[in-house]
């Protein structure tokens, strides 16, 4: 394990802050220009979000700020007792679009993704819970937690002020993303976690689902592995891999569509986060745009994320 080696590296090179953490269950290790992630069966079970679990996030990150001693990164993992387990079959269907995403990243068990029980294909039907009915609630100006700042953007819309991204008339709420082998919707049938996993807003203008992924005094890594996670659904929604559990006009909106402008609004980031990275993240698939928005909280307004 390098991983005191590798943060000392980090904090030399990343000008934004020098508290900078790496996850304590994950293992880097640097040879020959190699990194290799090393995750135990604990990580592999976690919520996607935490630290010991946002692998997407660390890869880019370090790919970005250690850029002259990496250009490949191998993920190797350990896997739990329950290959069933609902955040395992997330991890595996996350770590097969990642690969398939960029030439850098390679996996050390390759055979490990056999046992993804979602498998795209004319033979097998997958669904999707569909988004409920939400009113707009009053904003009460206590900006202090995500669904307060839900509620202001979507009364809004999301603008800058040079820019208006999505009128509020298109803004939806929710975007359940927890994965089932058929119908009906109930928890025998689910592949992936579900329960709270959702897309914090969505909506659709023109030929371009866009996705908001929001972020409340929280500046974690793992919101990169989120948006990437968020944007492979909708993107197997619209390519029909992903079928509503009943009829619904948001989601037959979003199969209109075949671009997808995949944001993260924060009123902090992580200090490993910056524009080098999204330029990263958008050398991996073309149809998908991932965007970055500041939230500022005493003005009430969004602006493009630069750092």
């Amino acid at each position: 394990m390098e991983n005191k080696k590798i943060l000392e590296k980090l904090k030399k090179s990343c000008s934004y802050s020098s508290h900078i953490s790496l996850p304590s269950k994950i293992d880097f290790y640097l040879n020959n220009n190699e990194l290799n992630l090393v995750m135990s069966e604990e990580c592999v079970v976690e919520n996607m979000q935490e630290n010991n679990a946002a692998f997407e996030g660390w890869c880019v990150t370090l790919i970005r700020w250690l850029k002259e001693d990496i250009n490949k990164v191998i993920l190797k993992w350990s896997e739990p007792d329950n290959l069933d387990n609902q955040h395992y079959q997330r991890f595996l269907y996350r770590v097969k679009n990642f690969n398939n995403m960029y030439s850098w990243f390679e996996i050390e068990n390759h055979q490990y993704l056999n046992h993804l029980k979602l498998k795209f294909n004319s033979k097998n039907n997958y669904y999707i819970n569909v988004p409920g009915e939400r009113e707009i609630e009053e904003n009460n100006n206590k900006l202090d937690n995500e669904k307060n700042v839900e509620s202001v953007l979507a009364a809004a819309g999301i603008n800058t002020e040079t820019k208006d991204i999505l009128k509020k008339e298109n803004l939806s709420f929710q975007l359940p993303v927890g994965v089932f082998n058929k119908k009906p919707i109930k928890d025998e049938n689910r592949i992936f976690p579900g329960g709270k996993s959702a897309i914090d807003l969505f909506g659709v203008e023109s030929d371009t689902t866009y996705i908001f992924e929001l972020k409340v005094n929280s500046k974690m890594i793992g919101i990169l592995t989120q948006i990437y996670f968020y944007s492979m659904i909708v993107k197997a929604i619209q390519k029909n891999n992903l079928k509503p559990a009943e009829k619904n006009d948001s989601i037959e909106k979003i199969r209109a569509t075949d671009k997808l402008s995949a944001y993260m609004i924060a009123d902090e980031f992580h200090p490993l986060i910056d524009n080098k990275v999204l330029d990263i993240m958008n050398e991996g698939i073309e149809e998908i745009e991932f965007k970055a928005l500041n939230f500022i909280l005493n003005k009430f307004s969004l602006s493009y994320f630069d750092r």
